[in-house]
C-alpha cells in the first residue's frame, strides 16, 4: 500500500460537516472528477458510517478512473460529526480510493488502515503532530518501522 504524500494530507481541516470533510479530502485529487467522487463516498456513508474507533473515520469507495489505491489524510483539531456510533466527533480522516477491479488490494488496504486507527499511541501522535510532514513521518514509521 502506498501511503500518502504530504501533498495528500491536510493537519488541519477547515470543515465542519462530514460531507465538507468529504470534498475537501477529495479535491487533493484534482485531477479526478470531484462530483462523482464525493457523490460515491456519501453514497457508502449512507450504507453505514465509517467512524470506525472513537475519533477516527475512515471513508472509502471504489472508483473505476484510477488503476492504484488511493489515500489522503485529514485532521480536524475541533472535530467533526460524523454520525458516529457512540456520537463523538472524528479528529482523524483516512479517505481511501481504489479501482473499480481491486478486490483483495482494497481488503488489504483497509485492514491496514484499521490496525493503524486502532492504535492508540499511532493516533496521540498524530493528533500531536505539529503539521502535515509530521504526520507523514508518523504514518511512513508506523507502515516501514516492522
Amino acid at each position: 500500500m502506498k501511503l500518502p504524500a504530504p501533498t495528500h494530507i491536510i493537519a488541519d481541516l477547515d470543515a465542519q460537516s462530514k460531507k465538507e470533510a468529504l470534498i475537501e479530502l477529495s479535491g487533493l485529487f484534482a485531477d479526478l472528477n470531484q462530483e462523482s467522487l464525493v457523490q460515491a463516498l456519501l453514497k457508502r456513508e449512507r450504507l453505514g458510517t465509517t467512524a470506525i474507533v472513537p475519533g477516527m473515520a475512515l471513508p472509502h469507495t471504489k472508483i473505476n478512473t484510477i488503476d492504484s489505491i488511493l489515500i489522503a489524510v485529514g485532521r480536524s483539531k475541533t472535530g467533526i460529526q460524523w454520525g458516529a456510533q457512540d456520537g463523538q466527533p472524528i479528529q482523524l480522516i483516512f479517505l481511501m480510493l481504489a479501482p473499480q477491479s481491486a478486490s483483495k488490494s482494497y481488503l488489504q488496504a483497509l485492514a491496514g488502515l484499521s490496525r493503524l486507527l486502532k492504535n492508540n499511541s499511532n493516533c496521540t501522535r498524530i493528533h500531536n503532530a505539529r503539521n502535515k510532514e509530521e504526520i507523514n513521518q508518523i504514518l511512513q514509521g508506523c507502515f516501514y518501522s516492522s
